[in-house]
C-alpha cells in the first residue's frame, strides 16, 4: 500500500504584552476574599455569646469597654450617682443628729448665758448652745466690757463678787465642747474688725523711732517707749485676731465661715509675723541703750539704719527664735518692760 506525503503547517499566535492587557485581566479580584461590612446585630450576639469569656479588667475588658463608652457619651451620668448623692446628705443628717445628742442646746450644769473663768484666771468664756465661746481679749478686753454691761453689770462691779462670771476648774473648762471665739461684734453687733482698720488704729511709725529726729539720747529714748508700747499693742490685738481666726477656721459653724476663718487666718498670721519683726528690731535699739555703755546718737542711728533702711532682708536680720519670745504672755522682754496678759491675773503689763 503505497500512501501519500500531505505538509500540515503548524502556526502559534504570539500576543504581545499590550494586546494581552486588554483580553486578559490580570487582577486577583478573583481570589481575594473581601472583608464583609460590621454588622452591629451580629457584634451584639457575638458579645452575648462571648460575655462570660471577656475578661473583667485588663486591655480588652468589660472595664474597658464601659470606660470607653463613658468617655464618648459626654453628658453621661451613672444612675447610682444620686443614690450615692441622697446617701450622703443622709449620713449628714444622721451625724448632724448625732452630734445634737451628744453636745445639746444647754450644758447640763452650766447653762446658756454663764460666764466662767478657767480657774479664776482671765480668760472668759460664755455659754451658748451647750458649748464654750472663748471672750477675744479676755478680762480686760473690750468684748468682756461690752457683754457685762449687757448683762446688767456694773464696770465697777468685782467680776467674781457681783457673781457675773462663776470659776471653774480648768479640767472641766477643757472638757466643755468648743465653740467659736466671742467678740465685740457678736455683742454690740457690726462688722468685724479687719487686720487694715487695726493697723491704721495701732501701727506705730519707723519713723518716729528715727534718732535723727531728736537732739539727745533721753529724749529719743522717751519716744522709742512709746514706739514700743504701741508696737505691744498692735502685736497684741493681732494675736487676739490670729487666736480667734485660728479657732474660726476650725470650729465655724458653717463651710462659709471655716472658709472665711481660713482667708483671715493666713492674712493675720503674715502681719502679725511683721509686727513681731519690728519688736525685735525696737528691742534691739532699746538693749543697746540700756546697755550702761557710752551710747551715742550716731551710734543708735547706725543700729537704726541697719535694722530699718539698710538692703539685708528682715529673714536675715530677725531670727525665729527672736519673733518666738513674743509669742502669748510674756514677762520681762525689754528689761524691766512687760507686755501680755497675766493668765492668772487677766491685766495688761506695760512700762514700769
Amino acid at each position: 500500500m503505497t500512501y501519500k506525503k500531505q505538509k500540515i503547517e503548524i502556526g502559534k499566535k504570539v500576543y504581545g504584552n499590550k494586546t494581552l492587557g486588554s483580553l486578559v485581566d490580570r487582577s486577583f479580584k478573583e481570589i481575594v476574599k473581601q472583608t464583609p461590612l460590621p454588622d452591629l446585630t451580629k457584634f451584639f450576639k457575638n458579645y452575648d455569646e462571648l460575655f462570660f469569656d471577656i475578661p473583667q479588667k485588663g486591655d480588652k475588658s468589660h472595664t474597658f469597654l464601659i470606660e470607653s463608652s463613658k468617655d464618648y457619651i459626654s453628658d453621661y451620668k451613672d444612675p447610682k450617682d444620686d443614690e450615692i448623692e441622697e446617701l450622703n446628705n443622709q449620713i449628714i443628717e444622721l451625724e448632724a443628729r448625732i452630734d445634737e445628742l451628744e453636745n445639746p442646746d444647754e450644758h447640763r450644769f452650766y447653762k446658756n448665758g454663764t460666764v466662767m473663768s478657767r480657774g479664776g484666771g482671765g480668760n472668759y468664756y460664755y455659754m451658748e448652745g451647750g458649748k464654750r465661746r472663748r471672750l477675744v481679749g479676755g478680762r480686760p478686753g473690750e468684748t468682756w466690757a461690752a457683754l457685762k454691761q449687757s448683762m446688767g453689770y456694773k464696770e465697777s462691779d468685782d467680776d467674781f463678787e457681783s457673781k457675773a462670771v462663776i470659776k471653774v476648774a480648768r479640767n472641766i473648762v477643757d472638757q466643755i465642747p468648743e465653740g467659736p471665739y466671742l467678740d465685740i461684734e457678736d455683742i454690740a453687733g457690726g462688722k468685724a474688725k479687719t487686720v487694715k482698720s487695726v493697723k491704721v488704729r495701732l501701727d506705730p511709725s519707723d519713723r518716729k523711732a528715727n534718732p535723727d529726729l531728736y537732739e539727745s539720747v533721753e529724749d529719743y529714748s522717751k519716744a522709742l517707749e512709746k514706739e514700743i508700747n504701741e508696737a505691744w499693742n498692735l502685736e497684741r490685738e493681732l494675736e487676739m485676731m490670729f487666736q480667734k481666726y485660728n479657732n474660726q477656721r476650725r470650729l465655724g459653724e458653717t463651710e462659709d465661715d471655716r472658709k472665711e476663718g481660713r482667708r483671715m487666718y493666713r492674712q493675720t498670721k503674715k502681719e502679725l509675723d511683721r509686727a513681731r519683726i519690728k519688736l525685735v528690731k525696737f528691742k534691739r535699739i532699746f538693749e543697746m541703750i540700756e546697755s550702761g555703755g557710752n551710747v551715742t546718737l550716731t551710734g543708735i542711728d547706725n543700729l537704726y539704719e541697719e535694722l530699718f533702711e539698710g538692703d539685708m532682708k528682715d529673714s536675715y536680720l530677725v531670727s525665729k527664735a527672736e519673733k518666738a519670745k513674743f509669742k502669748g504672755w510674756e514677762n520681762g522682754s525689754f528689761g524691766d518692760i512687760r507686755r501680755g496678759v497675766d493668765p492668772d491675773t487677766g491685766e495688761y503689763y506695760t512700762f514700769g
